[in-house]
């Protein structure tokens, strides 16, 4: 409501609905960041996570549209400014999030967006100052440096990164297991399909979400505190993703290869996808 008012209040005075816009998600921010969440809030980082994806999809649909669909579209001030403006409340709640800027500046990129030179200033100065409190909250000169060969014998969870863990086996699988863990082995075969299909029909989207999962892969490869899982959360998010891709691929190939009307394939692929959730509820009842 606060939001809102103080939007309204900018377009019936000055006429500038990206200013109006602009102070509506700043004091939005301002309230979900004081009201709902805390610093480091798990729910903060969810919601912004999602929400990032969401925008950064769209951008790219709408400045890289496919020969075949609409034509493409100058980016919007949601995609621009609006993306930025979640950068900064996700590093002020958690600088981790800092490691959806790559994404950020890639998907801006391929977009061919225009934009002042102040904003991509902006943009090098969050990144700073998430990369600070990283290297601040995660990074120890005794562990930072720590022989990776010596990684496997480690048998405590130390809340700490360590460079060159990402060279031992070990630790890829121990990801992949992570990933087994919440989506089961068919969950992994989903995504890699899903991402897969999405590179192929929307280049700019899998490139952007690979990039965006390619930072928190990095991260979780060589962070080994006890809190991983947690803090790997879109990296998660950005998995169902694909998984849900990749039923919206199969839906297609539904239609196209039989002569089912398109709402029955959708309901076919829709229980489908169903079939994991609940192998995942019967997982968690200990049937399974």
């Amino acid at each position: 409501a606060a939001a809102g008012a103080a939007a309204g209040a900018l377009l019936a005075l000055g006429r500038r609905p990206a200013t109006a816009l602009a102070v509506a998600f700043a004091v939005f921010a301002m309230i979900f960041l004081t009201v709902v969440g805390a610093p480091r809030s798990l729910r903060v980082t969810t919601v912004l996570a999602v929400w990032m994806i969401y925008l950064l999809t769209e951008g790219a649909l709408a400045s890289n549209a496919r020969p075949d669909e609409v034509r493409p579209a100058h980016l919007g001030f949601q995609h621009t400014f609006g993306v930025l403006l979640l950068l900064a409340v996700g590093v002020a709640n958690d600088p981790l999030f800092t490691l959806f800027a790559p994404a950020v500046a890639l998907n801006l990129f391929l977009a061919r967006a225009r934009l002042p030179f102040w904003f991509w200033g902006t943009l090098a100065v969050l990144t700073g100052i998430g990369v600070r409190g990283i290297s601040l909250t995660y990074v120890s000169p005794d562990w930072w440096s720590f022989p990776a060969e010596q990684t496997p014998q480690i048998i405590t969870h130390i809340p700490f990164l360590i460079a060159d863990a990402w060279r031992e086996p070990q630790r890829w699988l121990k990801l992949i297991e992570l990933i087994i863990g919440q989506f089961t082995p068919f969950g992994l075969i989903l995504g890699i399909l899903g991402l897969a299909r999405l590179s192929r029909w929307h280049p700019p989207v899998g490139v952007m979400t690979m990039t965006a999962y390619g930072t928190y892969l990095v991260f979780g490869l060589i962070y080994f505190g006890f809190d991983a899982p947690v803090l790997l959360l879109p990296l998660l998010v950005i998995q169902v993703y694909w998984m849900t891709y990749a039923s919206y691929t199969f839906s297609v190939w539904l239609r196209r290869s039989t002569d089912a009307p398109a709402r029955r394939a959708e309901l076919g692929a829709a229980a489908a996808f169903a079939i994991l959730p609940i192998l995942m509820a019967l997982r968690i009842a200990g049937v399974v």
